[in-house]
């Protein structure tokens, strides 16, 4: 893992599904939220979000160390 990565924001599933939704209604609402990790207690999955490039890349995950992996590879892109 590098030093000099980004971290990411770890939120309440509301607050992620929250974001997503004002993303469908307008972008500019969630300019510059960047990566964020959530677990959605429900599904059992971790939820990740890549906001970096303005869209709103979302993946879900069966762990922490996938979910962890997804967000530091794309802070490489």
């Amino acid at each position: 893992m590098s030093l000099f990565h980004k971290e990411f924001d770890e939120v309440p599933i509301e607050i992620f599904s929250a974001l997503q939704k004002a993303w469908e209604a307008d972008k500019s609402l969630v300019d510059g939220v960047g990566l964020m990790l959530s677990y959605d207690l429900s599904a059992k999955r971790y939820v990740a979000c890549d906001n970096i490039s303005g869209e709103f890349y979302v993946e879900e995950f069966d762990s922490f160390e996938e979910a962890y992996s997804w967000l530091m590879n794309k802070e490489e892109e």
